[in-house]
């Protein structure tokens, strides 16, 4: 070990604090008030796309994966995500017909 180095319960430590952190963060809701300052009974996350993409990325540097089976909610993602890429890729014309000079002019 260098000199100076956190020992292994440290790092472990250090880990297990992030990783609640992170996973407080991620989960935080805030409640949704109208113009009067009346709760709604609507929340919202005000994770912010840094926070998903640190939370993103210590998940894959840990290796921590999930089966899409086991999660509904990452199986909903999934379906959304595949009728998003179906609508949008209806709209993609196939333009292999045209000749250079249509294509151009």
């Amino acid at each position: 070990m260098a000199k100076g180095a956190a020992n292994e319960d440290k790092l472990a430590g250090l880990h297990n604090a992030l990783a609640t952190v992170i996973a407080q963060q991620v989960q935080e809701t805030q409640e949704i008030y109208d113009e009067d300052g009346n709760p709604t009974g609507r929340f919202f996350y005000p994770a912010t796309p840094a926070l998903l993409t640190v939370a993103a990325r210590f998940l894959k540097d840990n290796d921590i994966t999930c089966e899409v089976e086991e999660s509904i909610g990452l199986s909903e993602l999934q379906k959304a995500l595949a009728e998003k890429k179906k609508h949008s890729s209806s709209k993609i014309r196939d333009i292999s017909f045209l000749t250079e000079k249509e294509a151009n002019g």
